[in-house]
């Protein structure tokens, strides 16, 4: 199953994490705040940077977008390892973003900075 959302929560005690499959069930977990705790979370994160990797790779050769920026971080002389990182990165804002304002994806939105 490959999981399509995480939610995270960090208190000073610590760090509620929610990750909602394709299949609508949630698994959750909290882990402590502490050293011995954030070694346990990286190991739950790493199967959502499994999920996330063929997404970045198909993202990198068919979407014009992510295609551009891979580009520039190509040109820029970063390795694949760190151009797929940053796509995965990019992908999961563009995500997030998605889910918050509750509207497609648009390539061609540009945020009006002042």
């Amino acid at each position: 199953m490959t999981d399509k959302m995480l939610g995270v929560d960090v208190s000073k005690r610590k760090f509620d994490m929610v990750l909602l499959g394709e299949d609508g069930k949630s698994r959750s977990h909290a882990f402590p705040n502490s050293e011995a705790g954030f070694r346990q979370l990286q190991g739950w994160l790493e199967r959502l940077r499994r999920a996330l990797y063929w997404p970045a790779i198909v993202a990198m050769r068919h979407n014009p977008t992510l295609r551009a920026f891979a580009q520039r971080l190509r040109e820029a002389g970063k390795p694949t390892t760190v151009i797929v990182a940053a796509l995965t990165r990019k992908l999961l804002h563009i995500a997030f973003g998605v889910l918050k304002h509750g509207r497609p994806f648009d390539p061609n939105y540009h945020p009006i900075t002042t």
